[in-house]
């Protein structure tokens, strides 16, 4: 092996490993970030559960918040997918986590790539069944209390009018 391939292989092998280090830094920021919109999302149905609106304000702020960091972690794996694809010689569109991991020897950088791809796998999947059940029992929420208004006498467009009188519609065709 010459001194130039030598040299060539050593900045490859650099710039793999500085790509790992990167790559790993950026999927932690995920998982700290997912773990906080796991736990507002939590907060939002425990809010929902007790019917406590004072929790359930304090709960959507804190979404906001965790909205703000994902719209950052957003452009940051943009980022990261630009500096994949200079470290695996391709276009941007191609390159991705387990083509690194593919190029690497195994090793533990190797397992801690592939558990931290795994971590934010699961976390995102938590976040998205509980994402999904709380807008479940919010569409369940606002269907008792729509069919509750109705029976109480409260006509389609939620307006009270006398027990046993039909109020005409002001958005029917005529």
């Amino acid at each position: 092996m010459t001194h130039t391939t030598t040299r060539s292989f050593d900045t490859e092998r650099q710039l793999l490993d500085t790509t790992v280090n990167y790559c790993l830094e950026h999927l932690r920021r995920e998982l700290r970030t997912l773990s906080g919109c796991l736990d507002s999302l939590q907060a939002v149905r425990d809010a929902l559960g007790v019917n406590d609106g004072e929790k359930l304000l304090s709960a959507i702020d804190a979404q906001d918040q965790t909205e703000n960091m994902l719209a950052e972690l957003s452009a940051d794996r943009s980022r990261m997918v630009n500096r994949l694809a200079v470290a695996l010689h391709m276009p941007a569109a191609r390159a991705t986590l387990g083509l690194l991991q593919r190029r690497l020897e195994p090793s533990g950088r190797k397992i801690e790539l592939q558990a931290a791809r795994r971590q934010v796998r699961n976390l995102a999947k938590s976040v998205e069944r509980l994402c999904r059940g709380n807008a479940s029992l919010i569409a369940h929420r606002m269907d008792l209390t729509r069919r509750l208004l109705y029976a109480l006498g409260a006509g389609n467009n939620g307006a009270y009018h006398k027990t046993g009188e039909i109020q005409a519609s002001t958005s029917a065709a005529t």
